[in-house]
């Protein structure tokens, strides 16, 4: 897998794609390995595929946030905006242990205030990960 993740940095999509679908051949039950192909085929634009990866991840863990949030962030490269609203205030929940947003980030789960946030933190993983720390320690 840190082989896969350092074929993702260094460009090199197709290989990381064969690699984690190698994982997917010898782990066909782990969530992460979908997720993690399917980012790979999000950011290679292969995003019918990359949408199917991240609908097995949710079959086999509906409490996959990084699916939703992947799944989210491909429909919104393929323009399917309501898609992605929808997957995005999945994810904003199961980040937040399903509890509804209560934070000044994202005051409700309004389609509008997801569609705020998700312009603000979909455009990398990392902008998401920072949200979800501060929104975290915001609530503590």
């Amino acid at each position: 897998m840190r082989a896969a993740g350092s074929l993702m940095f260094t460009r090199e999509y197709d290989r990381a794609i064969e690699q984690f679908s190698q994982a997917i051949d010898l782990d066909p039950e782990n969530p992460l390995h979908y997720v993690n192909r399917g980012n790979a085929r999000q950011t290679n634009y292969l995003l019918k595929e990359a949408v199917e990866d991240f609908d097995h991840a949710i079959g086999l863990d509906p409490s996959s946030s990084l699916a939703f949030l992947g799944r989210g962030e491909t429909y919104v490269k393929m323009g399917e905006y309501d898609h992605a609203i929808d997957d995005f205030g999945e994810a904003i929940k199961l980040f937040r242990g399903n509890a509804a947003p209560t934070s000044s980030a994202v005051p409700s789960t309004s389609r509008s205030a997801i569609m705020a946030e998700l312009l603000r933190i979909s455009t990398s993983p990392s902008n998401w990960i920072r949200f979800v720390r501060s929104d975290s320690a915001r609530e503590a």
